[in-house]
């Protein structure tokens, strides 16, 4: 963005898996919200 300041929300999914090490993160996904695509209100933090 070239320094210029930015807002944006959007929806991360993780997924973990417990190894005889521990929890691993196996997977992510982000995905912003957009025209056509929103949070679903009880995602919302408020």
């Amino acid at each position: 963005m070239k320094g210029a300041p930015f807002e944006a929300r959007g929806v991360i999914s993780t997924q973990f898996v417990r190894t005889p090490e521990g929890w691993k993160i196996s997977a992510m996904a982000w995905d912003d919200e957009r025209p056509g695509l929103s949070i679903p209100e009880h995602l919302i933090a408020n």
